[in-house]
């Protein structure tokens, strides 16, 4: 697989933060508590890492995109993500190489209506070529441009995981988006720590071999959640608290 970023060691603090879904209004309030915990210890621009998925489910995949491409993102944080599952669809659906209709029934609806667009008992070929017609290219360009993977020294971000029989550098663009088992029940070595999200959880799940960090925005009762994870490997928890 294509891996941006490096392994040299890590001298920051590293804010991983899963799956946003479709919710700019607790990505923003997680985004605040990053901030004042950087400034507590000491750091000014904190590392921010995310796992994908910032779109589908929640009612405003707009909203999401229009913070991560905004000059107040920019300015306050050294950030970057991984593609997730949700915003290849969303691309791939756009291309003609994915079913829309399977797009739509998986949180690609919500998106669609974010943009102002009515379906309308039209078929989902025609409201995507309407979805299409509005949305911004700056937004479509992000999504497209995102990797599949970001080597953070120790760590490597990904989406879903990672297979563990299958060597870090042969891994499949499938499987990095998509897999559940056996990554997740897995308790040797990957040959890195994987920072993930794909698999909701009801806290941040870490191990000695990866941290899980979705928390379930976008679904009845989620949230969002930042993994600050130190040089050293230690792991402290922001929440953004329940939805609404």
């Amino acid at each position: 697989m294509d891996i941006t970023g490096n392994s040299l060691p890590r001298t920051r603090t590293v804010y991983a933060i899963g799956d946003v879904h479709g919710c700019p209004q607790m990505l923003r309030k997680l985004l605040g508590l990053v901030l004042e915990d950087a400034g507590r210890h000491g750091g000014t621009r904190p590392r921010v890492g995310f796992a994908g998925d910032f779109i589908d489910r929640g009612m405003d995949s707009r909203g999401v995109l229009e913070l991560l491409c905004s000059a107040w993102m920019t300015d306050r944080f050294d950030w970057f993500s991984v593609r997730g599952n949700h915003e290849m669809m969303m691309v791939d659906a756009l291309a003609g190489t994915f079913d829309p209709r399977t797009w739509m029934l998986n949180g690609g609806a919500e998106t669609i209506e974010s943009y102002g667009v009515e379906f309308g008992g039209d078929g989902p070929d025609r409201v995507l070529r309407r979805f299409a017609a509005v949305l911004p290219e700056r937004h479509r360009e992000f999504c497209a441009g995102l990797p599949l993977a970001h080597r953070e020294g120790e760590l490597l971000f990904v989406h879903a995981g990672v297979d563990p029989a299958v060597p870090l550098d042969a891994q499949q663009a499938g499987t990095l988006l998509w897999i559940r088992e056996p990554f997740l029940g897995y308790a040797g070595s990957f040959g890195a720590r994987i920072v993930h999200g794909h698999s909701p959880g009801p806290a941040v799940a870490v191990t000695q071999s990866r941290i899980g960090v979705d928390i379930g925005a976008g679904f009845p009762g989620g949230t969002l959640s930042a993994a600050a994870i130190a040089p050293g490997g230690g792991v402290r928890v922001l929440s953004a608290g329940p939805a609404g």
